[in-house]
């Protein structure tokens, strides 16, 4: 008989490497194999089982494990890893009131494992890298904020551009509150120059584009900007209404386009007047005046104002300016009546 026989041992590893857990067999390895004292059960439950947890409220530290070489620093953390990322290996814990305070962190984690070789960049920015790397492999792509490196400036310089930077904002808002009022202000700015001088919504137009100049620094604020542009878009119904009335005075209706054609090309009493402007004693002019007034009237055929833009009648060529109708003649009472009238200025 062999002492190989009797007794029998597993051999014993003398370095842990703390990536032999990103196995499940090494991982439940090393569990099933650390040896948990009571002091150590305890600091277990009460320091790192309770950092972990997150289903009571707590103040959550990190947990550093510091200790001499050989001390079983690597197996410790390797068997907390695994226990926090697989729930089945709390089971393999050789102590069972750890296994059972293992339960409020067991499988309730994604770990990553990595150690620190030579390498020149700092602590923080080596464990973002780390860390990045892993959430990229787990299909998250994020990036952690670079750190501000070579910043002079101290807190009462960084404090002073708070007012500039509350006027950028002001400005921008006030960019943005004319980005709304501009269409509707172009509008009725065109709008004004197609009414009449003395009409009255023009100068309520003029009076509310001089109230907005004034109250420019006020629009930073919605309430205000808000009350602008219903006063704009009244002002804006208002003169659509009001062109319409106005186009609609200052254009023919459908029966006076007719009579207007009677009276250019039927008309015997105008026949009779041309007839009688060969007579060089006459008046020729008055009635060329008379003729092209009469031709220069144009029928309402314009279309609705529409939303965009402000509508405008196109001017007479005989009309002026301003929205003024062609005078038009009394209707004669008989053929003769208008003849006389003719005659009329030329005797004497």
């Amino acid at each position: 008989m062999k002492y190989g026989d009797i007794a029998q041992f597993d051999p014993i590893e003398t370095v842990v490497q703390i990536r032999d857990a990103d196995d499940t067999a090494g991982a439940r390895d090393l569990v099933a194999t650390y040896v948990i004292s009571e002091e150590m059960a305890e600091r277990l439950e009460t320091t790192v089982f309770s950092q972990l947890q997150f289903d009571e409220p707590a103040d959550q530290k990190g947990v550093l494990i510091v200790g001499n070489y050989g001390t079983g620093k690597s197996h410790l953390m390797s068997v907390i890893f695994a226990v926090a990322e697989n729930a089945d290996l709390a089971s393999a814990l050789t102590n069972t009131k750890v296994a059972e305070d293992a339960a409020k962190v067991a499988g309730r984690f994604m770990v990553v494992r990595t150690e620190i070789g030579a390498v020149t960049m700092d602590f923080r920015e080596f464990v973002c890298s780390q860390l990045e790397e892993a959430l990229l492999e787990w299909g998250v792509d994020y990036s952690f904020p670079a750190r501000l490196k070579n910043f002079r400036n101290g807190e009462d310089e960084v404090r002073s551009y708070r007012a500039d930077l509350e006027n950028l904002r002001k400005v921008e808002t006030l960019r943005d509150s004319l980005g709304e009022i501009g269409p509707p202000a172009a509008y009725l700015s065109t709008a004004e120059t197609a009414l009449p001088e003395d009409h009255p919504l023009a100068a309520r137009i003029r009076d509310a584009q001089e109230r907005a100049l004034e109250r420019l620094e006020s629009l930073t604020s919605s309430a205000r900007r808000g009350e602008l542009l219903a006063e704009l878009g009244a002002l804006k119904s208002e003169y659509s209404s009001t062109y319409m009335a106005l186009h609609t005075g200052a254009r023919l209706n459908l029966s006076d386009d007719r009579r207007k054609s009677d009276l250019l090309y039927g008309d015997e009493r105008l026949k009779r007047l041309q007839t009688l402007s060969a007579i060089e004693l006459l008046p020729i002019q008055q009635l060329k005046d008379f003729k092209t007034r009469l031709a220069g009237l144009r029928p309402a055929t314009a279309s609705p104002p529409g939303p965009s833009s402000p509508p405008r009648c196109a001017r007479n060529a005989t009309s002026s300016p301003r929205w003024k109708i062609p005078k038009r003649q009394p209707k004669a009472s008989s053929p003769t009546s208008k003849i006389a009238w003719t005659a009329s200025r030329t005797s004497g």
